[in-house]
Order: structure tokens, then sequence, then C-alpha cells
């Protein structure tokens, strides 16, 4: 019977003190009618441990840099690069036509293999013309000289060969 009476006070004292410890703990949290102060650094608690939380989350939703894909090098994007268009606008109408026509046709056998040649015949091609000529160009031939990349590099208003294959030239060394 001692036995158990010890083992009742040794109950009995362990539940005291897990009361006095519960009634520490809600004597020692905020009421509404605390100062502000000891109200304070409950909060502060709170919100560092709030804190803690997020920053745990953006750091375990964020990618690591090892899991990105590094950017492609310019070296690594494929240019298509095109022939040289030597696109030239004449008119039948004009009194030097068979000319500069000569002229062209020379241009098309020294230049075959590194220029397309594409002569537009304003009077056959209206749409083309018309778009061409409303602008500040009003007579014919005009040369619109493209370069590898598909840049306008020459438009101008000629029939001098010197100044064709020199368009040409500029057209061919473009990069």
């Amino acid at each position: 019977m001692a036995d158990e009476k010890d083992k009742k006070l040794t109950e009995q004292s362990a539940n005291e003190k897990e009361n006095s410890k519960n009634r520490a703990d809600k004597e020692n949290r905020p009421k509404p009618g605390d100062p502000v102060e000891s109200r304070m650094k409950y909060y502060i608690i709170a919100g560092a441990v709030l804190l803690v939380i997020v920053v745990a989350l953006v750091v375990l939703f964020t990618p690591s840099g090892e899991d990105k894909k590094p950017a492609p090098e310019k070296s690594d994007v494929t240019q298509i690069e095109m022939t040289p268009l030597f696109q030239y606008y004449v008119s039948k109408d004009d009194e030097n036509y068979d000319s500069y026509m000569a002229t062209v046709e020379e241009l098309k056998s020294e230049y075959k293999d590194r220029v397309d040649f594409d002569i537009v015949d304003v009077d056959e091609n209206a749409d083309s013309a018309s778009a061409l000529l409303a602008g500040s160009y009003d007579k014919t031939p005009i040369l619109i000289m493209y370069d590898k990349n598909g840049s306008s590099v020459a438009i101008e208003y000629t029939d001098e060969k010197e100044k064709l294959a020199a368009d040409i030239e500029q057209a061919i060394a473009e990069k």
C-alpha cells in the first residue's frame, strides 16, 4: 500500500508540475489588456518564424543555377546567307534602254556565280512600278542592290557601269 501511495503522490506531483507549467505559459502570453512591450516580443518572434518559413519556401521552389540552360552563344545561331540581289527597274520606253541593258548583260556575265539578277520591266509590272515610282524615284533605270543578309546597300538612279559594279562589289563584301 505504501507503494501505491508513493505512486499516487508521484503522479499528483507530476500533474501539478505540468499544470503549473501550463499556467506559467498562459500567464506569459500577451493578453488584450497587456502593455505593448510584452505583446511586441511575442509578435516579433511570430514574425521571425514566418520569415524563416517564407525564405525556406523560396529557396525550395527557386531553381538552382545548375539546372538552368546557358543562353545560346552567337555562334550557335544559324544565319542563312543569301546570294546578293541586283534588282533593276527598267522601262523599254527609255531612250537609252538598249545601252544600259547591254551594260547589265556584261555585269551578268561577270558576276553570274556571285549575284542574282532580277530585271523588272515597270511597263509590264504595274504593281511593282507604282510602289517604286510613287516614292522619290520617278524615272528609270533604278537599281536596288541587296547584300547577303537581304539588306539594301544601294538604291539609286543610274546606268553607269562603274557605279553598278561598285554597288555589286559592296553587296558581295558585306558580312
